[in-house]
């Protein structure tokens, strides 16, 4: 996984460097959501389905939040993993035992 693009209202150059790390990414959509939770209206406009409401909002940064506590874990299980495969050597007979029972 590599650096994410991320554009705001401001930016005028969509050529600009992917230079936001993955954690950064989550922050600033969290916080466009927040935003919009104070932006939006209670109840759709016009009472037309499918409009954004607050409430919609309110939902989008749960499931953010989710998958952003999701993707953390992920990334702290992977360099756990990695961190113990470097300290444990194992012999070639016991990989191959285990290879053989797949």
């Amino acid at each position: 996984m590599g650096d994410v693009p991320y554009y705001t209202e401001d930016d005028a150059d969509f050529n600009k460097p992917n230079n936001l790390g993955v954690d950064s990414v989550p922050k600033l959509i969290l916080r466009d959501l927040d935003e919009a939770v104070t932006l939006l209206p209670d109840d759709p406009r016009n009472n037309q389905a499918g409009r954004a409401t607050k409430w919609k909002a309110l939902a989008y940064k749960g499931r953010v939040q989710m998958l952003y506590r999701r993707l953390r874990r992920r990334i702290d299980d992977a360099a756990e993993r990695a961190g113990q495969q470097r300290r444990t050597v194992r012999p070639r007979s016991e990989l191959r035992s285990r290879l053989d029972g797949l």
